[in-house]
């Protein structure tokens, strides 16, 4: 009986283990530059949208970092998009600034 309930509970530490392990796994798990661009692209359009476009990106701590080229010119934005290499989540430190300028409130909508 001893061996059983030892069985059992070996078992259980087990696949316990092993789910535990693969949710950590999961906190490793990067985002790659392809993946990294969608995003950046996806966030320039829908938050920024003034003519212009995302460049080759470059790693940077946690982050994937885009400069942005803006205006016909092409001239390059003093802040770049981040995007976090392991949470996907996008950010411009500019964004406030260019949405008080364009008349945009947060919801994306004019005031």
């Amino acid at each position: 009986m001893r061996t059983i309930a030892a069985f059992v509970l070996a078992c259980t530490l087990g696949v316990n283990s092993n789910v535990a392990l693969t949710a950590d796994a999961a906190k490793d798990v990067e985002l790659s530059k392809a993946e990294a661009t969608v995003i950046a692209n996806r966030f320039f359009a829908n938050e920024i949208a003034v003519e212009g476009s995302v460049t080759e990106p470059s790693q940077r701590g946690d982050y994937w970092v885009f400069p942005l080229k803006v205006g016909y010119a092409g001239n390059v934005a003093r802040d770049p998009i981040l995007v976090n290499r392991y949470t996907g989540q996008a950010s411009w430190a500019g964004l406030a600034e260019h949405k008080a300028r364009s008349g945009r409130s947060k919801s994306g909508t004019a005031k």
